[in-house]
């Protein structure tokens, strides 16, 4: 009896347990037959040309089918890399079934285009064109749609900010005189010095200190005349920057453009006076006996062997500074070819007695011998018998022994590009026959800028006739020879701004090769007198050029990104002119105009310091964006463009928008070439923010 009781008790609940098992079915078990999706994308934000990934999972799903900007059947889990094109929203869908449900996931991915272009190609080429009018010569080299459109920064990415400052000085200006920048221990510097003409001794040297990119200081300091900043770089990795003395304000009062050379104490911000009195008018700067301190050589050194208080005795135009350290240099004479002295005059005239002379110089030393390139070059003119003998109005290159500095050969190089290619080229004034030419050729610079191993030379050349005119002449160096490819190297290229003193050399890009930044006045276009309508701020010789890597340049910034106030009729372009600096892949334009008047007032001493920068560093893709952005790190467009005509024809006829989506819908499959780097006998990869004297 017991054990019936205990199994009667057990039987109804093994019979709840059981309850139902063929006969219905219970809430439960409905919802877990019911299909479910997790569905999502690692990123919903992308730049085209980039790979996005889409992952899922299911549940009692028996297929799955994508539909949107994806199709075809999947599996029921997986995940799946796409690459979108296009710039767009894309929608992907993902539906997953079974026999008796479904669900349906959509997941936007947003995908936006990198580029930006410059806008103000019609305004520009109606200058162009408006100048070709009224010029019988070319007005720039290689302008045409693509290279601007393709390039050009545009200017909605520069920022204008305006910083106030009181020099107190009725002369201050910038001209005549040049800048460059250097860049120390945080600091940004950038540098100008000038003279005043026709003013005796009204010159000035400007410093503008930025720290951590903001403004922080000015420093200014009165004195004779200057034209171009020198930092040199000691072999302990500091720096000293020298002012050489230059003030042709003097020659309107009948004296020598002597003045006192300047340095300038980064440490203590003082300006010190280095009793070195120089005419400078051009300059390099270069290892002289390669020991890591930079050295410079200079015209107009006659004091390192006259006393220019008396009779000047000795031949003296060209010197070396040999730097030992802060503010001691030895003072070296070179000679020119066929220079013949009269050290002592009581003797009377020597025979063949008489100096030569030179505007611009630069050197380098390579294997025992200094190479010296002079432009306006003249040697002596009343010698009847030279050594030398190198035809009027050229530009040389001198070898000497470095030993002794005895000249071992005198090379004559190419005439100035502007005396060959244009017609009816005049002299500015009489003097210039037989010295300067009709091109006054300001500066010279060995530089290895197509990165093959030899030093190629550029020089300056500059016409002040009516078709006023600037440029820098390209001389590439074939084993020795020298070939003028001015017309062939330059893009996007207005010579139409009257001068070209300075240029700079730095890597803008980041790509390993040395760029080109150009500067000079804001005088604006000559016009023959015709009215154009060409603002004063198109004819400014401010430039930002990149290097292909093989020695050709395309400008991508010019004044009219730099300078865009407008105010009181005009474009502020200022008394002191844009100095440009890089500073950590920064590019900034520093430049002062008397406050809340035009420019070439003084303002009472009150003056705004314009300060203009870029959104972003500048790349190597099309307008200077970084082409990693689209998944093509390599990539170099003027390189691309250049290089492949076909791809520059595909641009040009509107198939492809550039060269970079040339390059990746069908260039890179076909194999062509990115980048200059398979190229060069040389490859760097990469330099430091500050002006370079040399690719290595």
């Amino acid at each position: 009896m017991k054990y019936f009781i205990k199994f009667v008790f057990i039987f109804p609940l093994l019979l709840v347990s059981c309850g139902g098992g063929g006969g219905g079915s219970s809430d439960s078990d409905v919802v877990s037959q019911e299909v479910s999706i997790n569905f999502s994308s690692n990123l919903t934000e992308i730049f085209i040309h980039n790979k996005i990934t889409l992952t899922w999972s299911s549940y009692n799903a028996s297929s799955c089918n994508a539909s949107g900007d994806w199709d075809g059947l999947r599996e029921v889990n997986g995940s799946e890399e796409i690459i979108i094109r296009d710039a767009k929203e894309s929608t992907f869908t993902l539906t997953c079934s079974s026999s008796g449900s479904s669900e349906e996931i959509n997941v936007k991915v947003t995908s936006i285009s990198p580029y930006s272009y410059a806008d103000h190609w019609n305004e520009t080429n109606s200058y162009i064109e408006s100048l070709k009018s009224v010029y019988k010569n070319p007005v720039g080299f290689n302008q045409e749609e693509i290279w601007f459109k393709t390039f050009t920064v545009p200017q909605s990415n520069f920022l204008t900010n305006v910083e106030n400052t009181i020099i107190n000085d009725e002369n201050f200006r910038g001209n005549v005189g040049y800048d460059t920048w250097i860049n120390v221990d945080g600091a940004s510097y950038h540098l100008n010095c000038n003279w005043v003409p026709t003013k005796p001794s009204e010159g000035g040297i400007k410093i503008i200190e930025f720290s951590n990119g903001s403004f922080s200081n000015f420093y200014y300091q009165e004195i004779e005349g200057c034209n171009h900043p020198l930092p040199i770089k000691n072999l302990d990795g500091t720096f000293q920057i020298i002012f050489p003395g230059h003030d042709e304000g003097k020659i309107s009062a009948g004296q020598s453009p002597e003045a006192p050379s300047y340095i300038f104490n980064i440490d203590t911000k003082e300006f010190t006076d280095m009793e070195i009195i120089l005419g400078s008018h051009g300059q390099g700067i270069f290892d002289y006996d390669l020991d890591g301190d930079e050295d410079i050589i200079t015209t107009g050194a006659e004091s390192f062997v006259n006393d220019l208080s008396g009779q000047r005795l000795n031949c003296g135009a060209i010197g070396i500074l040999q730097n030992n350290g802060f503010n001691d240099f030895n003072l070296i004479n070179l000679p020119m070819p066929d220079d013949v002295s009269n050290p002592n005059p009581t003797l009377g005239p020597q025979p063949n007695q008489g100096c030569g002379g030179a505007m611009g110089v630069d050197a380098y030393v390579k294997d025992n011998i200094l190479y010296v390139v002079y432009t306006d070059f003249h040697s002596n003119l009343n010698h009847s018998n030279k050594s030398w003998p190198i035809d009027l109005e050229k530009n040389a290159l001198v070898k000497y022994d470095l030993s002794d500095l005895s000249i071992l050969d005198v090379i004559q190089l190419p005439a100035p590009y502007v005396e060959v290619n244009f017609e009816d080229l005049e002299y500015y004034e009489e003097s210039w026959k037989g010295v300067n030419g009709k091109s006054h050729d300001t500066k010279a610079q060995f530089l290895d800028i197509d990165y093959d191993g030899d030093q190629d030379i550029l020089i300056s050349n500059q016409s002040y006739w009516i078709e006023k005119t600037s440029l820098p002449q390209i001389l590439i160096n074939n084993e020795g020879i020298y070939t003028d490819e001015t017309a062939t190297r330059l893009f996007n290229w207005n010579i139409r701004s009257g001068g070209l003193h300075q240029w700079n050399f730095s890597d803008i890009n980041g790509d390993g090769y040395l760029d080109i930044s150009t500067t000079d006045g804001c005088g604006g276009v000559n016009t023959n007198n015709f009215d154009l309508n060409i603002p004063r701020n198109y004819g400014c010789e401010k430039k930002v050029a990149i290097n292909d890597g093989t020695g050709h340049f395309i400008q991508i910034i010019g004044p009219m990104e730099i300078y865009q106030i407008f105010e009181n009729n005009e474009y502020k372009t200022g008394q002191l002119g844009a100095i440009f600096a890089l500073d950590n892949s920064s590019l900034r334009w520093v430049y002062v105009t008397g406050q809340g008047c035009s420019d070439g007032c003084y303002a009472d001493g009150n003056w705004d310091v314009f300060v203009v920068t870029i959104d972003s560093s500048l790349s190597t893709g099309p307008n200077g964006i970084d082409p990693s952005l689209v998944g093509e790190p390599e990539y170099n467009e003027f390189f691309y463009l250049l290089h492949n005509p076909k791809a520059k024809a595909a641009v040009e006829s509107g198939e492809y928008e550039n060269g970079l989506e040339h390059y990746i819908a069908v260039g890179k499959q076909e194999g062509l070439l990115a980048n200059a780097k398979s190229l060069t006998s040389i490859t760097k990869e990469g330099y430091n923010s500050n002006p370079q004297q040399s690719i290595n």
